[in-house]
């Protein structure tokens, strides 16, 4: 069985964010450089709140969104 949404007393669990409160969402999969040895590298980032939270990519060919994009600002209210 596939579901759009999980929910309990809190926590709601979809696919694409909202923004609400108790959210724990996918779809964007945030990523944000990484410095390493003297580079950068991206990575997958766990975008979380005191509400709410955007989940990274766990595969490998799972793409990946800047934090910095504007995506990230209208859900969390303030520039990611």
């Amino acid at each position: 069985m596939v579901a759009s949404e999980s929910r309990s007393d809190r926590l709601c669990s979809v696919h694409e964010p909202t923004g609400a409160a108790g959210e724990i969402a996918g779809h964007l999969h945030p990523k944000a450089p990484v410095p390493t040895r003297g580079r950068s590298i991206e990575r997958g980032v766990l975008r979380p709140t005191g509400e709410r939270a955007v989940m990274p990519a766990f595969g490998a060919y799972t793409g990946g969104l800047s934090i910095r994009d504007p995506a990230f600002a209208k859900i969390f209210r303030a520039p990611a």
